[in-house]
């Protein structure tokens, strides 16, 4: 039977009331899963991403193609990556400051990610960023609503051959996490870089499983005699 609450006679027993309602209403952390209820991964897998970079190549829609890579190279959260403005690329330490959102701060922290020399490059002739820096503008590189970002996400799976419900931009952030595990990156290293307030949030890239499993689990006995 379900408890039931007489109306709060003070603001203290309406705080308590609406904060029990709300925790019993949040998933615990460890339920939370990088699987769909029917097994298929929330992450693009090592796979996927190849065949997405792949059509990349060739894809006409420049701000578009560079939007997805941006993506797959700094693991941000879209709205993060739709506030990125030409001062925060750094080419003397070939990185960007991203804006970390889901923070209290009225200011939104900066957090260092490291990109490829050659991304850099490309994200510089694509859309003149040291001219741009020069200049002061501080236009962002997408100035997109976040639903036409989304729209042009999927637009670009999709012709990749990525049609699972799970191939969304979101997918493309929990796989820098996997592929940052797989290749070694530690968890406090990998909590900055995408920005979680919470290392518990970061832990949930370590309990890959597939094929992604085996290659982390496999460092067990990499340089082992057997």
């Amino acid at each position: 039977m379900s408890p039931r609450f007489s109306r709060p006679k003070r603001r203290g027993d309406l705080f308590f009331l609406v904060s029990f309602t709300l925790l019993r209403h949040i998933a615990p952390m460890e339920e939370q899963s990088l699987y769909e209820e029917d097994g298929e991964p929330r992450y693009l897998t090592q796979a996927e991403c190849k065949k997405l970079l792949a059509c990349l190549k060739d894809w006409p829609d420049v701000e578009a193609r560079y939007f997805i890579k941006f993506l797959y190279f700094t693991g941000t959260r879209l709205g993060e990556a739709l506030l990125i403005l030409p001062s925060h690329f750094r080419f003397d330490l070939m990185a960007v400051m991203v804006p970390t959102l889901k923070r209290r701060q009225k200011k939104k922290p900066l957090r260092r990610i490291d990109l490829p020399k050659q991304v850099m490059e490309e994200l510089d002739a694509a859309f003149s960023l040291r001219l741009r820096q020069k200049e002061e503008e501080q236009a962002p590189l997408w100035s997109w609503h976040k639903n036409t970002a989304l729209r042009r996400v999927k637009k670009i799976m999709l012709e990749a051959g990525l049609t699972r419900k799970a191939a969304t931009a979101k997918a493309l952030r929990h796989a820098f996490g996997v592929r940052a595990i797989q290749k070694g990156v530690d968890l406090v290293t990998l909590q900055d870089l995408m920005g979680h307030a919470d290392i518990n949030n970061t832990a949930l890239y370590a309990r890959a499983m597939g094929k992604e499993r085996r290659e982390i689990t496999s460092k067990l006995w990499d340089d082992e005699e057997i």
